[in-house]
């Protein structure tokens, strides 16, 4: 006799009841009622059907499942679960006690919290987006320093130009939007590129997110925002030099 979820029950048994079926685990297909070499029927018939319960992961999900009485399929290493109020350490060792009292042989069984579990579960997830996060960051980090590479040399190659507007009226400001502007066009269009990208590799990488949407709109516009904040100040340093242009100097650089 077995009890199988609903996940179990929708695949196998789609639009029946399935209590009262039988059903075999593992491979052949032996005649109904045929036994194995312990005299145990090879079939079991369904006597119940349970919830679904989700596993234990960052991204839970309910899957076919069978439950079989103990005694009719040992099992070599059972998991117990335990609901207890009061201090988890004493309840661990009330646990070890017990069992080596009931057999002074077996070896302690490894016991641990639910909040412990879920710890070790998500080590690696964890140890992946820290290593994303790295990643990301130096990213972020050379780009900041290729966009003033990029900029201070076209500030020093536009030296004259520079000067020859600053001696024609522009006032120090209007020096600073030039600059800036050529660096946010140059952002603005790896944002826009980055965007595409990330909504497409986003579906890649859905099962290293927990709790985020593959297309959070807050999240794309919050590392958008910081891209343009971290261009901006890569950008301010050689746009303050242009901004300070001596015109009599720029005139004189070749």
């Amino acid at each position: 006799m077995v009890i199988v979820n609903e996940s179990f029950a929708r695949r196998n048994f789609p639009n029946e009841d399935p209590v009262g079926r039988y059903l075999k685990m593992g491979a052949g297909q032996p005649p109904l009622g045929a036994t194995n070499r312990w005299g145990q029927s090879e079939w079991s018939q369904v006597v119940g059907v349970v919830s679904d319960v989700k596993s234990l992961h960052p991204q839970p999900e309910a899957v076919p499942e069978i439950y079989v009485p103990y005694w009719q399929w040992p099992m070599q290493n059972p998991t117990l679960l335990l609901r207890a109020t009061g201090d988890p350490a004493a309840w661990m060792a009330a646990i070890r006690r017990e069992a080596k009292a009931m057999i002074p042989n077996l070896p302690p069984p490894e016991i641990q919290s639910m909040d412990e579990l879920i710890s070790g579960t998500l080590a690696q997830p964890r140890l992946q987006t820290g290593l994303l996060g790295l990643f990301g960051l130096l990213a972020l980090l050379l780009a900041a320093v290729g966009l003033y590479g990029v900029v201070a040399l076209s500030v020093s190659q536009r030296t004259r130009e520079l000067g020859i507007r600053i001696a024609l009226g522009a006032q120090p400001r209007h020096m600073l939007a030039l600059v800036l502007s050529q660096g946010v066009r140059l952002v603005s269009l790896g944002i826009g590129v980055g965007l595409l990208a990330a909504l497409a590799l986003t579906r890649v990488m859905r099962s290293l997110l927990y709790g985020v949407a593959p297309t959070d709109t807050l999240t794309l516009a919050g590392v958008a925002g910081l891209l343009l904040a971290v261009a901006l100040l890569a950008c301010w340093i050689p746009a303050r030099r242009a901004a300070r242009v001596d015109p009599l100097v720029a005139l004189r650089h070749e």
